[in-house]
């Protein structure tokens, strides 16, 4: 059993494991490098530890680190855990054409990351192909992605661009700021459709409280934070 911290006073639902996959191993962070993990003094197979987490949450969020930094999709993995469960599944797609590759290895929601893509077209043509994606917004000091998202004002009008578009799932990765509360004029169902739904990146098990607490749709948090280690998302890149 992995000895996964508990988040309190969050529902299980809400909550998104995210399990990072190099060379076919689950890895997390350890000195600034991406590690196998461990069970005892074995190392982890992802279907075990994918298994585990669908046990105690409704899915699970895979981030492809090889896919991502070297456009090589791990895909019988993908193939294999998604036979598991809902997987939600980031290989770094940087077309719209690449989200069907990832349905077709069994994904639920296939993420377009924006930071990788050249224009809100790509966004369109994947709609064109499947309402299951989900669009990730990344910020630092200002929105990463194409150089035309530098025409919107701010990340409210840039997420009602979406809705408008027709993108249902955004998941926000805000490397500098916490959580906060969703425009009410996103909330409210357009033209028949459901509500745009609100997914935050947690840098920690705290920012997955103050999500909740903001009332967003769920959040996603690193394997690594969950067992209480260092956090998956930044190290060293995998020769």
């Amino acid at each position: 059993m992995l000895p996964m911290k508990e988040i309190k006073g969050v529902p299980g639902d809400f909550v998104i494991p995210s399990l990072s996959i190099l060379n076919g191993a689950v890895v997390t962070v350890i000195g600034n490098r991406y590690s196998p993990l461990k069970i005892g003094s074995s190392v982890a197979s992802p279907q075990a530890v994918a298994k585990e987490l669908l046990d105690q949450y409704e899915r699970v969020h895979v981030l492809d680190l090889k896919g991502i930094q070297k456009d090589a999709p791990q895909w019988d993995v993908i193939r294999e855990l998604a036979e598991l469960g809902p997987l939600w599944v980031d290989v770094g797609a940087a077309t719209g054409d690449s989200v069907i590759d990832i349905i077709m290895a069994g994904a639920e929601v296939a993420i377009l990351p924006l930071k990788f893509l050249e224009s809100l077209d790509d966004v369109a043509s994947a709609l064109e192909l499947t309402d299951n994606i989900a669009v990730q917004v990344d910020m630092e000091e200002r929105i990463l992605g194409p150089v035309r998202v530098n025409r919107f004002r701010g990340l409210k009008e840039l997420l009602e661009e979406l809705a408008i578009l027709g993108v249902r799932r955004i998941i926000l990765h805000d490397h500098l700021n916490p959580p906060a509360p969703v425009e009410e004029s996103l909330k409210r169902e357009r033209e028949g459709r459901s509500a745009i739904e609100i997914y935050w990146a947690s840098k920690d098990i705290a920012e997955v409280e103050k999500a909740f607490k903001a009332g967003l749709s769920g959040a996603l948090i690193s394997l690594g934070d969950l067992l209480g280690g260092e956090d998956s998302g930044d190290a060293e890149k995998d020769n």
